[in-house]
């Protein structure tokens, strides 16, 4: 008898726990629900809003009734909380510790994060673990005005297992996606366009971007990141060289890749690897020094390398 009970209470403490680590959907409708749910340390937040959740007047509100506070006052941002960032013209929202924070849009092409200042940020996440984000739009409100914008789309600062896909993020942002020694991050099926800086801007370890789109960007990116990698992924309409003289660092492989350029590759492509791309550069796009190789090392694909001077 004694058995049986023991066998009982240890098979509903296994469910129980199985139970609570399964992450409870919490839907927002709106901007201060969204922040809150946050503030309550929610794992699992599903935006269902059909009109963009625009977090400005929330973050101000809930900063003059005190209930956010400055993260520069933090001094330890491992430990999970939401923050403000007030920065010039407005505020930011900062979301720092989270382990296995999900937020995800009902619908990819109505679910929407924006705010109306230029110079934060949309969203910060600092020392967060295990990051989903998933079929939302993030952006300024002030689409498409290049140049005028001073904060990033998204911004990383010390994450680990990053996961972004399905999402769309649109400039005047400076930069689409800034990681700072971050490690781990996947991006998939993701749009980068209109950023009046860069669409990337990486600096860590282990980058990889599957069917993304990068396109109507000032620059391609700033790259000082070890393993990057772009499989299939779309690059056009950029108004600057890919890879200036500031911008790659260490090398980076693009596997079945198509490039429409006009603006040239830059000096610093002799860090690139293309294998198997699809390339379109301008007679005048392409810079003295480049050839076009068909075949890489093993025999095919599209390779080009940067003829170095004996």
């Amino acid at each position: 008898m004694k058995k049986i009970l023991f066998l009982f209470v240890a098979m509903m403490l296994v469910s129980f726990t199985a139970s609570a680590q399964k992450k409870k959907d919490v839907k927002v409708k709106s901007a201060n629900e969204f922040i809150l749910a946050l503030k309550n340390q929610e794992s699992s937040i599903v935006l269902d809003s059909k009109e963009p959740l625009n977090l400005t007047k929330a973050l101000e509100v809930l900063k003059d009734l005190g209930r956010l506070k400055d993260v520069r006052t933090v001094t330890d941002k491992s430990v999970p909380g939401v923050y403000y960032f007030d920065d010039q013209d407005g505020l930011g929202l900062v979301i720092c510790g989270f382990t296995n924070l999900s937020i995800k849009g009902k619908n990819p092409q109505k679910s929407q994060i924006v705010i109306d200042p230029r110079f934060p940020d949309v969203l910060s996440f600092e020392n967060c673990v295990g990051l989903t984000l998933q079929n939302v739009t993030f952006g300024h409100t002030l689409q498409g005005d290049m140049g005028w914008c001073h904060g990033d789309v998204l911004s990383f600062k010390k994450c680990r297992d990053v996961k972004i896909s399905n999402c769309s993020l649109f400039g005047c942002g400076v930069c689409g996606i800034d990681a700072e020694e971050t490690v781990s991050m996947k991006v998939e099926k993701t749009e980068i366009d209109h950023c009046s800086w860069d669409a990337l801007h990486l600096f860590g370890d282990g980058f990889v971007f599957n069917d993304c789109t990068f396109h109507h960007n000032n620059g391609f990116g700033l790259f000082h990141a070890d393993n990057i990698v772009f499989n299939n992924c779309t690059i056009r309409n950029i108004d600057s060289e890919l890879f200036g003289e500031y911008s790659i660092y260490s090398p980076l492989v693009m596997n079945k890749c198509k490039i429409v350029h006009h603006g040239g590759f830059g000096p610093n492509v002799k860090f690139a690897k293309f294998v198997d791309c699809d390339l379109h550069v301008d007679e005048d796009g392409e810079p003295d020094g480049y050839s076009s190789i068909n075949g890489d090392e093993e025999g095919d694909g599209e390779d080009w390398r940067w003829n170095e001077e004996e």
